[in-house]
């Protein structure tokens, strides 16, 4: 796999124009360069599309995608990527393994596929930050100082009853404290300019130890990354009830946005609504039911809608 990226990132440098501004991630690619790209502007509407990576023998030098589903979305965001009247999607970003770059796709007919509608690479750049490293949020990515000390020991008994009951745990948490884990993300700005950097909402983030959840962004605001390193407490759900919440600097390493159905729309759902604590819990229960059943209900569906 990285030889194959070698050989894209070798054909981009040719193809590269000018570095530009980074504004955060529009998209992400999988270890199998599949590409998700959540909202393409096609006019005035946005439009969420996957792609899988394709080489054709006609062109073994050239990187192809096919796109293999496309619908409206009601997200919107930087770097999403604009399909022009040529079909061509120009200055979309995509995150690869915690790199941004940005991308322009070529749409290309094959001949040999007239059914099939199929990208090439046009440009790639290399953007000047990324993600260093990922680690379970520590203590100060938490706001105990409206607890006094009775109420962290009866909430501490309660979960020690419960034992591994999910429902049992979040039952004992109360509703101003919110349930969504924080994981410490490092950026890198290599530039000497600040820059705006924004994580794509569904990303998901998986950890070294196979016994703690998977956890994915919602929305979290763009982050000012000065040059050098920074660390951001990021807000996230966990995607796992019956694995353990991520201690403190336990090791994840960033991978792409969600391909279940279910999981992004819930992101749709949420997007551009003011959150309180109570009604994150409730989204930690329903993202916990849609990764265990693969659909949304339509009581959590009408929850969600309904959320101002």
């Amino acid at each position: 796999m990285k030889k194959k990226f070698s050989t894209i990132l070798w054909v981009a440098l040719v193809l590269a124009g000018a570095a530009s501004a980074a504004y955060g991630a529009g998209g992400t690619a999988d270890d199998a360069l599949k590409l998700t790209l959540p909202y393409v502007t096609v006019g005035t509407d946005h439009y969420r599309a996957y792609f899988d990576f394709v080489q054709l023998p006609q062109d073994p030098s050239g990187a192809y995608w096919k796109l293999t589903w496309a619908g409206r979305t009601s997200m919107s965001g930087p770097q999403g990527g604009v399909l022009d009247s040529s079909l061509n999607i120009l200055n979309a970003v995509v995150m690869y393994r915690g790199y941004p770059y940005a991308i322009d796709l070529a749409y290309t007919p094959v001949p040999q596929d007239p059914s099939g509608a199929y990208w090439k690479l046009a440009r790639l750049q290399a953007l000047p930050v990324r993600i260093h490293s990922v680690g379970g949020g520590d203590v100060d990515c938490y706001d105990y100082s409206a607890w006094d000390p009775a109420k962290i020991q009866q909430v501490v008994q309660c979960m020690q009853n419960c034992g591994t009951n999910p429902e049992c745990l979040i039952g004992c948490l109360p509703p101003d404290l919110g349930l969504t884990f924080h994981l410490a993300v490092t950026f890198v700005n290599e530039s000497s300019e600040p820059m705006e950097f924004k994580i794509p909402a569904g990303m998901v983030f998986y950890p070294e130890d196979s016994g703690l959840q998977p956890m994915m962004v919602l929305h979290v605001p763009a982050f000012v990354l000065q040059p050098g390193l920074s660390t951001y407490c990021v807000p996230t759900y966990c995607l796992a009830a019956h694995l353990a919440a991520p201690g403190a600097g336990s090791p994840y390493t960033p991978a792409a946005i969600t391909g279940l159905q279910c999981l992004y729309e819930i992101a749709e759902l949420t997007f551009g609504k003011t959150l309180t604590a109570q009604a994150q819990g409730r989204i930690q229960e329903i993202i916990w039911d849609c990764s265990e059943t693969g659909t949304l209900s339509e009581e959590n569906r009408a929850y969600l809608q309904n959320l101002p």
